[in-house]
Formats: structure tokens, C-alpha cells, sequence
């Protein structure tokens, strides 16, 4: 499963662009957005966000950012 980290800044402009029809989301992108690593893993272990198998956190740029 793929987690998306981004700024706020950057989440911010996604989903103004997503709004505005600028930018249409793909299939391969990351369903749940964070603002770091720490948070992710935060709700993660809350429950709030349920992972079935590996999670890899990417960028914006779709790259793997690597676990703390």
C-alpha cells in the first residue's frame, strides 16, 4: 500500500488542482495523504487508517521516502 507525504503547502495545491480539473488522480496514486512519516504511522497505529501488508510512503513525485 502506498502513503502519500507531502507539505501542507504541497497537499494544499494537489487539491486545488484536483478541485479545479487541472489534475486528474491515477490509479497507482496513494489513497491516504500526510504531512510526514510520523503522522502516517501515528494513524496507522490508531486504527484510524487500516494497512493490509507493506506500506511504502511516497512523494509527491511518486518517489519512496525512506522510514525514519
Amino acid at each position: 500500500m502506498k502513503i502519500g507525504i507531502a507539505t501542507q503547502d504541497e497537499s494544499r495545491e494537489r487539491t486545488l488542482a484536483i478541485a479545479s480539473g487541472e489534475y486528474k488522480l491515477r490509479a497507482d496514486e496513494p489513497k491516504y495523504w500526510f504531512h510526514s512519516v510520523t503522522a502516517a504511522e501515528a494513524e496507522i497505529a490508531s486504527g484510524r487508517v487500516q494497512v493490509d501488508g507493506a506500506v511504502d510512503y511516497v512523494d509527491l513525485n511518486g518517489q519512496v521516502i525512506p522510514k525514519p
